[in-house]
C-alpha cells in the first residue's frame, strides 16, 4: 500500500512538474517575442549581463546558489548591490517591451499546442505564483528591494534560479533596479567562506 501511495505521489509531482516546465518555457518565448519584436535580442543582452555581474564579482558563478547569495544580500542591505552598464538599460527600456507584451500570447501558445490540461493548471504553477505574489505585493505596499528579495527567496530555490526564464526575469530586474555603472559603486558579496 505504501509503495502504492510513493508511486502515486511521485506521477503526481512529475506530472505538475511537466505543466510547470512547459509554462516556464512558452511564458519566456512571449517574454523573448516582446523584445524582438522592437529588435532586442534579449537573450543574448542578458548572458553578457550575467557575465558582466560574475567578472564584477556581483555574482560568483552561473549557479542558482550564487543568485541565492545575491537575494539574501539584497534582502539583508534593501538595494541592488550590483551596477550595470547604462546601455543595457537604454536598450531594455527604448524597446518598448512593456508596449509589445501580448497578454493573450501564453493562452495561444498553450491551445495551439493543445495544452488544455497543462492550461488549466497553469493557475497553480510556480511562474503564476511568483507574478502574483509581486502583482499582489505591489498593489498593498510599496515594493521595496527587500519585499522583492523575500518574495524570490520564498517562492524560488537554487534549481528555480538555473532555468532560463526565471533568470531572465531575475537578470531584468537587476538591470532596470541597479546603478550605473561607475556611479555608486555598492557592496559586492562577501568572499566565500572556507573551511
Amino acid at each position: 500500500m505504501r509503495i502504492a501511495i510513493i508511486v502515486l505521489c511521485l506521477s503526481f509531482n512529475n506530472f505538475f512538474a511537466q505543466d510547470d516546465e512547459l509554462i516556464e518555457k512558452l511564458s519566456l518565448e512571449c517574454l523573448y517575442n516582446s523584445f524582438s519584436e522592437s529588435g532586442l535580442d534579449i537573450k543574448q543582452e542578458l548572458e553578457r549581463y550575467e557575465d558582466f555581474l560574475i567578472e564584477n564579482e556581483f555574482l560568483e558563478d552561473k549557479s542558482g546558489d550564487s543568485y541565492i547569495k545575491f537575494y539574501k544580500k539584497v534582502f539583508e542591505i534593501n538595494y541592488l548591490p550590483a551596477t550595470r552598464p547604462n546601455s543595457l538599460f537604454l536598450k531594455i527600456i527604448n524597446s518598448d517591451f512593456q508596449h509589445n507584451y501580448n497578454k493573450n500570447c501564453f493562452t495561444a501558445k498553450m491551445l495551439l499546442k493543445g495544452e488544455f490540461k497543462s492550461y488549466t493548471n497553469s493557475k497553480d504553477s510556480k511562474v503564476f505564483l511568483l507574478l502574483n505574489s509581486m502583482t499582489n505585493s505591489s498593489k498593498t505596499e510599496n515594493m521595496s528591494f527587500k519585499g522583492y528579495a523575500s518574495i524570490i527567496l520564498d517562492v524560488l530555490n537554487k534549481n528555480d534560479l538555473e532555468k532560463p526564464f526565471y533568470k531572465t526575469l531575475l537578470l531584468l530586474s537587476i538591470a532596470l533596479g541597479s546603478n550605473e555603472e561607475g556611479h555608486e559603486q555598492f557592496t559586492k558579496l562577501p568572499p566565500p567562506k572556507e573551511n
